[in-house]
């Protein structure tokens, strides 16, 4: 059970929304600036100190460096699989199983690869939320109400990973948040999904607590907030004095006190006074800070006055950028420590690292300057890379691997390979961004398998009557079909 100053690592999944495998990865891993989040290992359990994790989620919350001639952060490995592994590998909006990460608020304004930020999303409906489209569209609330959900159901996966559940109020909890999320969209998670999660709740929940049977399969006509109010009314345990044993406030999804449980904590002493909530001191409750979301409340106008000791307030005031010297480019370019805006945050300065922007010879081309007849995908044809892009260089993604899809011919259908290009191979990054699903074959459904579309060639199969899962899903995810598209978007080739 969380304890005012430590939590373990299913805790702190639970309240900060990092899972423990991405905390783990936090601790050996720097992300924004060279500090390793900090944590003590017991019996194989990693537990973290509050105040550490509140520096990290705060540092990940704001404006992250540009990399050397890059215009957008680069997404961390072990973010990338965390968002993904959130989504389950699939697009919370339709369902495809085809996906690529998306940034909730634009990374060209943001700059910001906080997991909070990021959501897995098809190709589809990536592009018509940052774009749009004159067919069907899908609104920042609409794609902040999936994340949210998806976040809801880890939370309860870590739980029960924890055996944090250890209360019939906190079981009922867990499946009044199930039902929300399966009246609200049944693509991001099925209801036979949603009841193996519940199962798992019911087992790992000590052995004393009886469920009630027909509260012990998901369905939407099962009230559990009365289940809940009927516990509550009868129980003899001491309720937990932040929540009043509802496992929730109108601030936290998971009651940081209880964990969701409603009852007081075994062990730990919490002032409540901590977590009254007091005019956030950067916005002055007023939401906004220079024109953006103020970063210190995420414009709830209020913040715990647990975390007033760590406000800084200097963290967020600008200073001349330390890179350019308040110049606003860096080698012809718009600066990539400030954007091209001549100053910086506290806290980009506090990180700043100038050995990130020292010059060295470039590891693929050896500073050469090309790679295989081609300008070297690595420094650019340069011949130099920067401390930063060093740091980062993978020699296994220029690896030769036998095309996956052609099987090394070069050909596929009577053309050239779409995933080698006719090369015969593949790069590691290919190859390890390789999915034959991706070409399963399936009827056409433009011209339901005729080949014809208005007595031509069906211009999406080109009269073969089948086409590729991935046109499948695109198609799919359009209503009405744009029928002026060029209909062969296969799977893009990843290329360095």
């Amino acid at each position: 059970m969380a304890t005012p100053d430590t939590l373990n690592e299913f805790e702190a999944a639970v309240q900060y929304s990092f899972s423990p495998e991405l905390l783990r990865w936090f601790t050996q891993n720097p992300v924004v600036d060279s500090n390793l989040l900090n944590c003590n290992i017991i019996d194989d359990i990693y537990y973290f100190n509050r105040n550490d994790l509140d520096k990290l989620d705060q540092k990940l919350q704001q404006k992250w460096p540009l990399p050397p001639k890059g215009s957008r952060p680069t997404i961390p490995s072990g973010i990338a699989r965390e968002i993904k592994q959130e989504a389950r590998f699939k697009c919370p909006a339709c369902g495809s199983d085809i996906g690529e990460l998306a940034h909730i608020i634009a990374v060209n304004t943001s700059f910001c690869n906080h997991p909070a930020n990021l959501i897995y999303l098809c190709p589809t409906h990536h592009s018509l939320y940052d774009y749009g489209h004159k067919y069907k569209s899908i609104s920042l609330e609409d794609v902040q109400a999936l994340k949210k959900a998806s976040l809801i159901v880890q939370r309860i996966v870590w739980q029960t990973q924890g055996k944090l559940i250890t209360t019939l109020v906190g079981v009922m909890n867990a499946g009044r948040k199930l039902v929300d999320i399966l009246n609200a969209n049944g693509n991001l998670i099925t209801k036979d999904q949603l009841n193996l999660i519940f199962q798992d709740v019911i087992i790992s929940s000590p052995q004393q607590i009886v469920v009630p049977t027909a509260f012990r399969v998901i369905e939407s006509v099962v009230d559990f907030n009365s289940q809940i109010s009927e516990v509550l009314a009868t129980t003899t345990a001491e309720l937990c004095p932040l929540c009043n044993g509802k496992g929730r406030t109108s601030r936290y999804e998971n009651c940081p006190v209880c964990l969701g449980n409603g009852v007081a904590p075994e062990g730990g002493v919490f002032d409540l006074d901590d977590f009254t909530e007091i005019p956030c001191p950067l916005c002055k409750g007023k939401r906004s800070y220079s024109g953006d979301d103020c970063p210190e409340c995420g414009a709830e106008g209020t913040i715990p006055k647990y975390k007033l000791s760590d406000f800084d307030e200097f963290m967020y005031s600008p200073h001349p950028c330390p890179l350019c010297n308040g110049r606003g480019s860096y080698e012809g370019d718009d600066c990539p420590e400030c954007g091209g805006n001549k100053q910086v945050t506290g806290y980009q300065l506090a990180r700043f690292d100038a050995s990130a922007y020292d010059k060295h010879q470039c590891p693929l081309c050896k500073g050469r300057g090309s790679y295989e007849g081609d300008d070297c995908p690595e420094c650019g044809a340069n011949k130099q890379v920067t401390g930063y892009q060093l740091a980062r260089y993978d020699a296994s993604a220029y690896e030769k691997h036998q095309c996956p899809l052609c099987k090394g011919r070069g050909s596929y259908e009577g053309d050239d390979c779409p995933e080698c290009g006719g090369n015969k191979q593949v790069t590691g990054y290919q190859f390890a961004h390789y999915d034959a699903s991706a070409y399963d074959k399936l009827p056409c459904p433009l011209c339901n398998s005729r080949g014809l579309f208005k007595g031509d060639d069906c211009p999406m199969c080109d009269g073969s009557k089948k086409v590729t899962r991935f046109q499948r899903d695109r198609f799919d995810q359009l209503s009405p079909p744009p029928q002026y598209i060029t209909w062969m978007p296969e799977p893009t080739r990843f290329r360095r």
